[in-house]
């Protein structure tokens, strides 16, 4: 895993190899890749192999997973009606495993300039009365991030109980420098409580809320929270917010 986990960095934005054809070796279980744009105010085309699996892919949107032999892929994306490639590279998919694509703004170039997060879904069943969660940091203009579940106070609207924190200083786009971070986590699911709040909380002082959303908790699902978006320096419009994608294995 390691290995595949330092091909996934490397990659972005670089073309590693020469080889264009998937190899493919031998009766494998298939290898599945979706696209999941995060990418304010743009659209996409993804291509594989010189083959457009998905195009005009709008932004706050994702493709279904899409499957195919392991090996080697050619992947090019472009932003819809231009040419020009964005994001070049050959890439390695094992047999079996998921991936999720994230375009995500860079940070160096907030508007124009796009950056390519890899992902690999480890969707172990929960077990119980549990769920699994996990929190990536896409937002390039915001500072560390620590993230916060809490329960309903018995039926009253107001809530009080706190559980254990789901991310601790989360900067952006750390996952690219910790695999770990972009693991899957269990957390406990209450059959009598109708749905939780999450904070995100300043770091370094947790007082400070930078921004909150509720939502039902359900056992045996998965539950990607992702921040995404930038402040822009143009128009000093904030476009950053937090998305949540659910799934089933």
């Amino acid at each position: 895993m390691r290995r595949i986990y330092l091909l996934l960095i490397v990659f972005i934005g670089l073309t590693l190899w020469a080889c264009t054809k998937s190899s493919v070796t031998g009766n494998q279980s298939p290898t599945r890749i979706r696209l999941i744009n995060a990418m304010p105010a743009k659209s996409f085309d993804l291509v594989l192999n010189s083959e457009t699996l998905q195009d005009n892919i709008p932004y706050d949107s994702a493709t279904p997973f899409l499957n195919g032999p392991a090996g080697f892929y050619k992947l090019l994306i472009h932003e819809n009606g231009s040419t020009d490639t964005l994001i070049n590279g050959n890439q390695y998919l094992q047999a079996g495993e998921k991936y999720s694509l994230f375009l995500i703004p860079d940070s160096s170039n907030r508007v124009d300039g796009v950056k390519l997060s890899v992902v690999t879904d480890n969707e172990t069943a929960p077990l119980y009365d549990s769920a699994k969660f996990r929190f990536f940091n896409f937002a390039p203009d915001t500072t560390s991030v620590s993230v916060v579940r809490l329960k309903r106070k018995g039926i009253s609207t107001s809530y009080d109980t706190i559980f254990p924190y789901l991310g601790i200083g989360r900067t952006y786009l750390d996952n690219s420098l910790n695999s770990t971070l972009g693991q899957y986590k269990s957390i406990y699911t209450d059959p009598f409580q109708a749905e939780y709040l999450f904070l995100f909380l300043k770091t370094n002082d947790p007082g400070v809320i930078i921004d909150s959303f509720s939502m039902p908790v359900e056992k045996g699902k998965f539950y990607t929270c992702y921040y995404e978006g930038y402040d822009s320096l143009n128009t000093g419009d904030y476009m950053r917010k937090p998305v949540v994608i659910v799934s089933e294995q």
